[in-house]
């Protein structure tokens, strides 16, 4: 599932966030998404560069997601149409 704000986070749930770096603290990377800032326990920092990511992991009893792995999306990807396909894929589950 993907998720844009820490208030979507639910402990134990598989989840995955887009966004760009925000900051990074010695353990926790934090992701800006059109909805707020969510912290990720990253594993492989040379991944959180300043271009667009896709973050998939689990999220800890601290709401903060435990990364499983981290895809780069580049500099190009369209937040906006992602944004509004996310809003458009809850109203349809059973299609997506």
């Amino acid at each position: 599932m993907y998720v844009q704000k820490k208030e979507d986070l639910q402990i134990g749930e598989k989840v995955s966030i887009i966004g760009k770096v925000n900051k990074i603290d010695s353990e926790i990377a934090h992701i800006e998404t059109p909805l707020g800032t969510i912290p990720v326990k990253f594993k492989n920092l040379h991944c959180y560069t300043n271009q667009y990511l896709c973050i998939n992991g689990v999220v800890d009893s601290a709401l903060c997601i435990v990364e499983d792995d981290v895809i780069n999306l580049g500099n190009d990807f369209d937040e906006d149409l992602f944004n509004e396909f996310v809003g458009i894929s809850k109203n349809f589950s059973e299609l997506f």
